[in-house]
């Protein structure tokens, strides 16, 4: 497939994205974005990377953390709720 060309053969314009904010008419407009939003969930290849910054450790004297599946180290209210034991 060429470049600016969607899969249906018709050319695309790089600017066509802001064609909407320039409409007056709400109707046109959401439709408008409604066709966006078509080609991008069918044509558009987007990955989203996840880096997590964080690493679980844990050791004897630590008490009080349990597993919660809202998010890793209990929800991150882990510093409300663990202590080290002497």
């Amino acid at each position: 497939m060429r470049p600016g060309t969607s899969r249906a053969g018709k050319a695309r314009s790089s600017t066509s994205c802001w064609l909407p904010r320039a409409e007056t008419d709400d109707t046109k407009r959401r439709k408008m974005y409604a066709d966006m939003q078509v080609l991008v969930h069918e044509q558009g290849g987007i990955g989203i990377p996840l880096f997590l910054a964080s690493i679980d450790g844990h050791s004897k004297k630590l008490k009080g953390l349990s597993p919660i599946p809202v998010g890793g180290l209990m929800g991150y209210a882990f510093a409300e709720h663990v202590w080290l034991e002497a």
